[in-house]
């Protein structure tokens, strides 16, 4: 019998040894090769070794899997999880948004007993993290990100952004993504805890700064909008030049007004002085500030108490109806709705996806909306067919 080829690495961690083996011997089916770590000394021995993907179980005697995550934050940003528990589906659920909101690339979770079959689809699934290139070498996601971006090797895609008041795209959100055959879908949000953590923060910063300001210049469709907004990353915000860097590369192909720097909130601020003193000089010099994704993050109001934000994005889960039903949703936004007009920012609500979020949204009184019901994220030179399409839709009767 031929043995599978190993190309993956797996750390399985389960405080059940003899579990533990079995799940490492399902994986080895799948060609990983594989590191067990069942006692909290094993798991901070083997947490800062490279792996592919992580097998974690949540229950773990002495410690527990949202313990282990933070630790895998911190050794392994952005690696691959599958999640097991014998818990039930609730709270299952609740920790693998923790673990997508981390930064972590969630493949799935399973319920114990665990079924073989789901698991080994999970394990076939993961292996999209590791993806061959056009030689047919294996290339893990965090050698192609760090190497992209040393290269200069990303582009950006653009979001539109819809004026509820009057119907009409005013704006959009520009998102980064790599310039790497068979990478070029991957999410940011599986490759930048990367960059994050080799401190390659600022050069990624730039990058988008130039490709967005020689987008702006290039198509008249993005240079018509109101504005446009670039994604800052609380890294940045300890630079205390950096309004006056942001202000040169931009202000040649749009006046500060017309640019929104978008902060993630569910990022950690290191110095808080700094960042108050970065952030308030952009407000000086003229650009806007939104607080991204509220609502995911731990420190929301006291940043909105500090921080001179203009306006408030709500995460897409305060739209969603899946959880809680309609009611239960409707009660959130209305109350993270109410929240930034009484602050007075403007509100605008993400990932809008269907005719009825968008009824939704209008309800609560929110500003604008962005969504896959208005566009995906498209290339600058197809952004005027996207707003065209959005025009065609809105116009016809319901």
């Amino acid at each position: 019998m031929t043995e599978p080829q190993l190309s993956n690495r797996l750390l399985v961690i389960d405080d059940d040894v003899a579990v533990a083996e079995l799940l490492g011997d399902i994986a080895f089916g799948h060609g990983f090769e594989t590191d067990i770590a069942s006692t909290p000394a094993e798991i901070d021995q083997l947490a800062g070794v490279g792996h592919d993907l992580v097998l974690l179980d949540l229950t773990l005697g002495d410690t527990d899997g949202l313990q282990v995550m933070r630790l895998l934050r911190k050794r392994q940003p952005g690696v691959a999880l599958i999640l097991l528990t014998g818990a039930d589906r609730t709270v299952l659920a609740s920790a693998q948004r923790v673990a997508e909101l981390s930064g972590f690339r969630v493949i799935g979770a399973c319920s114990k007993p665990v079924d073989i079959d789901e698991l080994g689809r999970l394990f076939e699934e993961s292996k999209q993290a590791v993806i061959k290139d056009d030689t047919g070498a294996i290339r893990r996601l965090s050698d192609v990100a760090l190497n992209a971006i040393d290269e200069g090797q990303v582009h950006l895609l653009y979001q539109p952004k819809v004026n509820l008041a009057s119907g009409a795209i005013t704006g959009a959100e520009a998102l980064v993504r790599l310039s790497v055959a068979g990478f070029e879908t991957v999410s940011p949000g599986a490759w930048i805890p990367f960059i994050e953590a080799s401190g390659r923060s600022r050069r990624l910063l730039n990058l988008v700064l130039e490709r967005a300001a020689d987008d702006r210049k290039n198509f008249a469709t993005l240079a018509g909008l109101g504005e446009i907004s670039i994604n800052l990353s609380v890294l940045d915000l300890e630079d205390l030049e950096l309004p006056d860097h942001v202000r040169s590369v931009l202000s040649a192909s749009g006046a500060p007004a017309s640019w929104t720097l978008e902060i993630t909130e569910s990022a950690e601020t290191g110095q808080l002085t700094d960042a108050l003193d970065v952030l308030t000089r952009f407000r000086l010099l003229g650009f806007r500030l939104a607080m991204d994704d509220f609502g995911t993050g731990s420190s929301t109001f006291e940043r909105l108490r500090i921080y001179p934000f203009n306006e408030l994005k709500i995460n897409r889960l305060f739209v969603h109806t899946d959880r809680g039903g309609l009611e239960h949703t409707r009660a959130m936004l209305r109350a993270a709705v109410d929240l930034g007009v009484a602050l007075e920012l403007k509100v605008v609500v993400e990932g809008v996806e269907s005719e009825a979020e968008l009824s939704l949204v209008n309800e609560v009184g929110c500003d604008a909306v962005q969504g896959y019901l208005v566009s995906r994220p498209v290339p600058a030179d197809q952004f005027g067919l996207a707003q065209a399409d959005w025009d065609r839709r809105r116009s016809q009767p319901v």
